[in-house]
């Protein structure tokens, strides 16, 4: 995908390099590393939907969500 703002861009790496499945980690540290990236996600989702690019950010996110 080609961005159109650097936001998208910053989106995109936090969604590439997130674990997915950190909810069914034994490791507390595991879980405590994707839950902060998971609400990392969250805000940039809103600084995104915050600047009107909210479909972009949809779209970004559902390539990379594993549901």
């Amino acid at each position: 995908m080609v961005s159109i703002h650097a936001d998208l861009d910053t989106l995109e790496q936090l969604l590439k390099k997130h674990d997915w499945y950190f909810d069914y980690s034994d490791d507390h540290r595991a879980w405590q590393r994707g839950r902060d990236q998971r609400d990392e996600i969250r805000r940039q989702m809103d600084i995104c939907c915050g600047l009107g690019l909210d479909k972009f950010a949809k779209d970004l996110y559902n390539k990379y969500s594993p549901n």
